[in-house]
């Protein structure tokens, strides 16, 4: 009895130094290409639309539940840009181009393999700070936009380096809004709204159509385990042990 009760807490405790959890911080940034998705201005020959750049900066904060799964907050300064070319009603070529200024907070689900790569996912949310327009005219169009915005984030990836409690990895990240970008001054609801209600080029659909922002980036990653890792020898993994 008294080696079968040894044995049951010898394998708890290889349980546990297995799972313990734990926090991390980390600095992040990226770089990329941005596009605003509007079906009609997507079915319209007049407009050429360009994908543009895109860039975000930023820290996070997660919680490791153990060495595999974690949840991770993220606050990101996210520029987000737009380049259309249309043709007016005299056929000469108008350009535009909108940039979005913005602070994204992502709340994502990571899982982390054996092997060092990562998958990534959850909702973000957008607060809208400044939205630009420049080319054939530039003016300040941010009151056309809605102040706040909420859209969804994927990624995946894999460790660059690590040390016993600081890492980088690089990955790919897909972000999508979910909500309409146009506020009601934009023309929300309407047939004439954002960015086709201005003189050098106006149409009228004939229904509303939503538009929202998808980006692509190459991400990388500093991070900081709040600890650090311990080999345990009931099994050849890594636990995490705190400061």
């Amino acid at each position: 009895m008294r080696n079968l009760l040894l044995s049951i807490l010898f394998l708890c405790v290889c349980q546990m130094a297995q799972a313990q959890s734990f926090f991390e911080i980390g600095l992040k940034g990226g770089g990329g290409t941005s596009m605003f998705i509007n079906e009609n201005t997507l079915q319209d020959n007049r407009i050429s639309k360009t994908p543009s750049y895109a860039f975000s900066y930023g820290f996070k904060a997660g919680f490791d539940f153990s060495a595999e799964y974690a949840i991770i907050g993220e606050y990101m300064w996210d520029q987000a840009n737009q380049n259309n070319t249309y043709k007016n009603a005299s056929d000469a070529e108008v350009k535009r181009n909108i940039q979005i200024n913005s602070v994204n907070i992502p709340i994502l689900f990571r899982y982390n393999s054996d092997n060092g790569s990562y998958l990534e996912v959850g909702p973000r949310l957008g607060f809208r700070k400044t939205v630009l327009e420049s080319g054939t005219a530039s003016m300040d169009v941010t009151s056309k936009f809605e102040e706040k915005t909420y859209g969804a984030v994927f990624g995946f990836g894999s460790i660059l380096f690590a040390t016993d409690n600081i890492y980088s990895t690089i990955g790919i990240r897909f972000d999508t809004g979910l909500t309409d970008l146009i506020s009601n001054a934009g023309g929300k609801g309407t047939t004439k709204y954002y960015p086709i209600d201005s003189p050098d080029f106006s149409t009228t659909y004939q229904k509303y159509a939503v538009t929202f922002p998808i980006s692509v980036q190459l991400m990388l990653e500093l991070n900081w385990d709040l600890g650090y890792f311990a080999r345990s020898k009931c099994k050849k993994r890594a636990g995490f042990i705190m400061f």
